[in-house]
């Protein structure tokens, strides 16, 4: 589904429980998350403004596993 805005995206991900990991200062792009404990599993999407697309992401930034590990409450250490 395309998205227009960066509210219209993030309002529509927020209900599903998907939280901002990160944000350009323009609102042209946004990545987000959702943690489930159960299954213990991260999902990942990101929006750019310039295709409107949401995209599920498979591959991450060191530093934004490491935030992401870190609202699981994960306390090891990682490998990467």
């Amino acid at each position: 589904m395309k998205y227009e805005t960066y509210e219209q995206v993030t309002s529509a991900f927020k209900n599903e429980g998907y939280k901002i990991l990160a944000e350009s200062n323009d609102l042209s792009w946004v990545y987000m998350y959702k943690i489930d404990q159960i299954r213990k599993n991260v999902t990942l999407v990101s929006w750019y403004e310039s295709d409107g697309e949401v995209q599920r992401i498979s591959n991450i930034e060191d530093f934004l596993l490491m935030d992401i590990l870190d609202e699981m409450g994960y306390k090891g250490s990682i490998s990467l």
